[in-house]
């Protein structure tokens, strides 16, 4: 009986979706689960008197633009075969699980730094020491992507949250130059994806709502 139960909801939950019907979905989820609760007794006794509730749940929000993070259904099957690349990948990286020190150099280390510094951002040594003594050394995959402290502290995700997809005051909508979101510009090399993840980060003026115009740069 649960298991028929939690099938109907999920169901429903699909035709509301395929229907538009997104913002009444949290108000059909919670009368599903309150509904659950209060006749869980009578569930038990008359269908399954020897065995325990078994509810289950899922995210279906999407916060982000990130094309890896959901998958959806799509026609083509090399969309399929795309998506299982990149979790294999994930999952055994084997020689793609290079040094991040591979991916950022010294010389953009160092540019980094020079950015933060006329941001007015201090403790610039610590940075220095965690990035020489600890980040530089990591691997790519394994050591920053999928690691479990960065993922729990949210040291990754929280950042590309705030600066994944901006939308400014004026109506402009800006993208943080990166593949896992809506950015349309040209990376089809190292250099042109630093410089232009610099000039978004460090020099695009903070158009949001309520912003007071940015200081001027010193030169």
């Amino acid at each position: 009986m649960p298991q028929k139960i939690m099938k109907k909801a999920r169901t429903t939950t699909l035709g509301l979706l395929s229907r538009g019907y997104g913002r009444v979905l949290g108000i059909v989820v919670a009368i599903a689960l309150v509904f659950l609760v209060f006749n869980y007794s009578r569930i038990s006794q008359q269908s399954c008197p020897s065995e325990d509730l078994k509810v289950v749940t899922w995210n279906i929000a999407a916060i982000n633009n990130n094309p890896f993070e959901y998958w959806v259904t799509h026609n083509d099957p090399e969309y399929d075969k795309l998506m299982e690349k990149v979790q294999a990948t994930m999952n055994s990286p084997g020689a793609d699980d290079v040094l991040v020190s591979s991916i950022i150099n010294e010389e953009m280390f160092e540019q980094l730094i020079s950015d933060m510094k006329d941001a007015g951002i201090d403790a610039l040594e610590e940075v220095r020491d965690k990035w020489k003594n600890d980040f530089s050394k990591r691997k790519a995959i394994s050591g920053f992507l999928t690691d479990h402290t960065l993922g729990k502290k949210r040291l990754a995700s929280m950042p590309d949250r705030v600066t994944n997809t901006i939308r400014a005051s004026t109506g402009e909508i800006f993208y943080r130059p990166t593949v896992i979101n809506c950015f349309d510009g040209t990376l089809n090399s190292m250099e042109s994806w630093w410089r232009q993840w610099r000039g978004v980060i460090f020099r695009t003026p903070p158009l949001i709502h309520g912003a007071p115009p940015p200081p001027p740069r010193s030169k």
